[in-house]
């Protein structure tokens, strides 16, 4: 009998319950470049939106939103990167 065939999900929740109680994010060393290759396109992304504000010397609903959404991302990796370091 052949046995059963777990789903991913099985056993990414497997993983993470087998962590036990640790609340410190994981941390891939192999991923390092990829997060600072994100973390300076949001930076790219925020100078960009900074030089057409201040050249408009005025702000688009559509760059407040896209500011926003920027912003949310750069925050969430930012806290990430500052726990992960911690480790």
């Amino acid at each position: 009998m052949q046995a059963p065939t777990r789903s991913y999900d099985d056993v990414v929740f497997d993983f993470v319950h087998s962590q036990g109680s640790n609340t410190e994010p994981l941390v891939f060393a192999e991923f390092k470049k990829l997060q600072r290759l994100n973390l300076v396109e949001l930076q790219i992304e925020l100078a960009s939106l900074k030089g057409d504000i201040q050249t408009a010397e005025k702000v688009s609903p559509s760059q407040r939103a896209e500011l926003r959404r920027v912003l949310s991302e750069y925050s969430k990796f930012r806290i990430y990167q500052n726990a992960a370091s911690r480790n």
